[in-house]
């Protein structure tokens, strides 16, 4: 596991990501979201921990990440969007 390279913060890997609670938990994957505040730390360089005090019990979530040139794995490659998705994930996960 290579995980961040070292040079990149906690903050830019947070302002590469954004939470937020599907609005129509019928069609979760196109459904209208809206941004949920949380906070990141890390446990360790190839594992984050998200923060969500907010969080509500049946409720949907979707997590997703931008791509930034400030966030850098290990080998100093950016952070990039995947276009690939897995189809079991495809509902329940965007990239």
């Amino acid at each position: 596991m290579h995980g961040l390279s070292p040079d990149t913060s906690l903050d830019a890997l947070a302002a590469a990501t954004r939470l937020c609670e599907v609005q129509d938990r019928a069609s979760p994957a196109s459904s209208p979201c809206a941004n949920v505040p949380f906070s990141l730390s890390l446990v360790n360089r190839g594992r984050a921990r998200l923060t969500v005090p907010t969080l509500k019990e049946g409720a949907v979530y979707r997590i997703q990440t931008v791509s930034s040139a400030a966030v850098k794995d290990g080998y100093g490659q950016p952070l990039q969007v995947c276009r690939n998705r897995a189809p079991l994930l495809k509902k329940l996960v965007t990239c």
